[in-house]
């Protein structure tokens, strides 16, 4: 007697995040998870997937380790970074053991190989899916707390304050307003560090990257040391900075 094939888990609010760079393999493999059940949003790059992460945190990411600029490992290494229980799984054409076991040590929960079985697959996204509906992870927090239109962040720039959803204020420097005041006009959107040395009025013989990267950080340590939370605000590696929703 043939076994059924393995489908999504029902009534579950989770979707899988599937990057992959070769367009065949990404949309072969949506289909067949999507004709199993599951709810798939596909990305070419990390791009595109950091973006997604912003407005939908509850995901279970698949990743391919061999893409061009960032592959599946220094993605899984950043997921982690951000949240110990996020199901991240790789994906790879690599035969070799030393490759999964470098999957594993980046922080994956598994790593498979290409050829995808899918049955398997679908039972890892099961299990990861029904770990974080046990015990939510600390990401997820984040990111709906900084998406919660009832409680938005918000930017006084006539004060130089801002001022966390439950009301708690951070008084910022010229440089920090002007940053956030150019990151918040365009939500959503990656702003690069030549458009952030802009809005902080330099010169293109000015022009650093470094110098964006050093009045970030810092605001980042103001706001966790003065009121405990972490500033939604994005690093979109190789690309900029992102703030994912809406400062009044």
């Amino acid at each position: 007697m043939s076994q059924s094939p393995a489908r999504a888990l029902p009534s579950t609010d989770f979707s899988v995040s599937l990057v992959e760079h070769d367009l065949g393999l990404r949309e072969g493999m949506a289909s067949e998870l999507q004709g199993r059940g599951f709810h798939v949003h596909a990305f070419a790059d990390a791009l595109g997937f950091y973006r997604f992460l912003t407005t939908r945190p509850r995901t279970v990411s698949v990743l391919d380790v061999e893409m061009p600029n960032e592959g599946g490992l220094s993605i899984a290494r950043h997921l982690r970074s951000l949240d110990a229980q996020m199901g991240v799984i790789l994906l790879t054409a690599s035969p070799l053991r030393a490759v999964r076991l470098e999957g594993l040590a980046a922080g994956a929960d598994a790593c498979l190989t290409k050829p995808v079985d899918t049955d398997e697959l679908v039972l890892l996204l099961n299990r990861q899916m029904s770990r974080q509906l046990a015990s939510p992870g600390e990401a997820v927090a984040r990111f709906r707390r900084a998406s919660d239109p009832d409680a938005p962040w918000r930017l006084q720039v006539s004060t130089a304050m801002l001022h966390a959803p439950a009301g708690e204020g951070v008084r910022l420097t010229m440089s920090e307003v002007q940053v956030l005041q150019a990151l918040t006009t365009k939500v959503g959107e990656t702003c690069s560090p030549v458009a952030l040395c802009r809005a902080l009025g330099l010169t293109s013989d000015e022009w650093s990257s470094h110098r964006v990267e050093v009045i970030v950080s810092r605001l980042r340590q103001k706001v966790k040391r003065e009121i405990g939370l972490d500033l939604p605000l994005r690093t979109v590696r190789g690309h900029g900075y992102l703030w994912p929703e809406g400062v009044v």
